[in-house]
């Protein structure tokens, strides 16, 4: 048990020396970056690790009959104990470099030292992950874990940060020893390009450099000191900042997009005021039949604006004159082309008034013939009824009574007759011919 016991401690001894090494002095970490050394050390760490287990599975097995390695519960606790102390330890390097050590040659097979190691000191040439390794401690995914918590806590929120954060992140894959192929490297890279993209795109156009991009802003910047002048209501402020924009000397690309949107505009507004739009007579639309309002486009404004002008003497003659006066009044003084669309309706109207005037045009002979008669009878009527009426007893006087007003009444129906066919035919006449 003694000779176990001393070789245990012997190869423990080599174990923390050989950790104390690698994670002394940062000022000669130089002398660990050289690949012989590099190979001695390694070399010389496996075998005392490889004496210290095989020694320590001797004993067990000696002693027990167990093939088990192990140590004292004392020993794990005193670890975590002296580990959580040098944590909250606000020391130097070098004392944490020996405490470290130490607590190695205790108890090499807590994961919590190596990643504390890993933490404090780094791992760039992978040393601790190896040692770790050996003695069954899987810090790989710890180191992913710190590189995740490390990139989580940068800033990408423009593209000098962006570029910052990944100088840290490179960094960080450097200490701790991992692959540069990271996903967080990829991210960071895929945000560059974003931003890259952003700033070379001008106005939804991607140029091929930043320079030609940066040309493009400024040109857009004196086109829109120019456009930002510009009444879109107004034609002639349409036009004259049209003219301004083709007068600069701009690339292609960027001031076309400028230069369609105005001349579109203009086309729009001298659209509008080429249109004319005609809608029926208000005093007489409820005697045409096609209601929808014309439309006529001319070929210059001034050829609207003189259509226009004519628009507004017509609809202001149709509730002044007759409608065989406003016939004649645009038959002789309209000339432009509204004068077809304005005889086509006043016609629609005439034919419309004549044909619901005409049958009381038609009863005008017959119940003028027939007032006539009523009046050339009157008189003899009235002398017989008389007559009559002194004549007889009282039933008699009734049946003459009653027929003297059926007399009168179908005489003054006849009379309204004759009048309202006398109007319709005056009208018909003097309105409508």
């Amino acid at each position: 048990m003694n000779m176990a016991s001393g070789a245990i401690h012997s190869t423990f001894n080599v174990a923390g020396k050989m950790v104390s090494g690698m994670m002394a002095n940062r000022k000669k970490s130089k002398l660990f970056r050289e690949k012989s050394t590099l190979d001695n050390l390694a070399t010389e760490l496996h075998d005392a690790i490889c004496n210290l287990h095989l020694a320590v599975a001797q004993y067990i097995k000696d002693t027990t009959g167990n093939e088990i390695m192990g140590v004292s519960q004392y020993g794990v606790d005193l670890v975590a104990r002296r580990l959580q102390k040098l944590v909250n330890s606000n020391t130097d390097g070098e004392y944490k470099i020996e405490e470290l050590a130490k607590i190695v040659e205790i108890y090499p097979y807590s994961e919590s030292i190596y990643q504390y190691m890993i933490q404090e000191f780094g791992d760039s040439n992978n040393e601790v992950q190896t040692i770790a390794e050996y003695f069954g401690c899987d810090v790989y995914k710890y180191k992913e874990k710190v590189l995740d918590e490390k990139f989580k806590k940068l800033s990408t929120e423009n593209e000098e940060k962006t570029k910052e954060s990944k100088e840290l992140i490179i960094n960080e894959i450097e200490r701790l020893g991992l692959p540069k192929n990271q996903k967080c490297i990829d991210k960071l890279d895929k945000k560059l390009e974003e931003y890259d993209i952003q700033f070379r795109t001008v106005n939804e156009i991607l140029f091929d450099t930043r320079e030609e991009a940066l040309k493009a802003r400024q040109e857009v910047e004196k086109i829109e000191s120019i456009t930002s002048n510009i009444d879109n209501e107004d034609l002639e402020s349409l036009k004259l900042g049209l003219e301004a924009l083709k007068s600069l000397d701009l690339e292609e690309k960027i001031v076309n997009p400028y230069l369609d949107g105005l001349e579109s505009k203009i086309n729009k507004i001298e659209l509008e005021k080429r249109t004319i739009y005609i809608k029926p007579l208000e005093k007489y639309k409820y005697k045409i039949n096609d209601k929808k309002t014309k439309k006529i486009i001319f070929d210059t404004i001034d050829e609207a604006d003189v259509a226009r002008r004519e628009q507004e003497l017509i609809e202001s003659w149709h509730k002044e004159v007759e409608l065989t006066q406003l016939f004649e009044k645009v038959e002789n003084e309209i000339q432009t082309e509204i004068k077809e669309i304005y005889i086509t309706q006043i016609n629609e109207i005439r034919e419309s008034i004549k044909k619901s005037h005409e049958r009381k045009v038609n009863l005008y002979d017959s119940r003028k013939e027939t007032v006539r008669k009523y009046i050339l009878w009157s008189p003899l009527f009235l002398i017989v009824a008389l007559a009559c009426f002194s004549g007889f007893g009282l039933i008699g006087k009734v049946i003459v009574a009653f027929i003297a007003y059926i007399f009168i009444f179908n005489l003054i129906e006849s009379v309204k007759d004759y009048n309202e066919s006398k109007k319709a035919k005056n009208f018909r006449d003097n309105v409508i011919n």
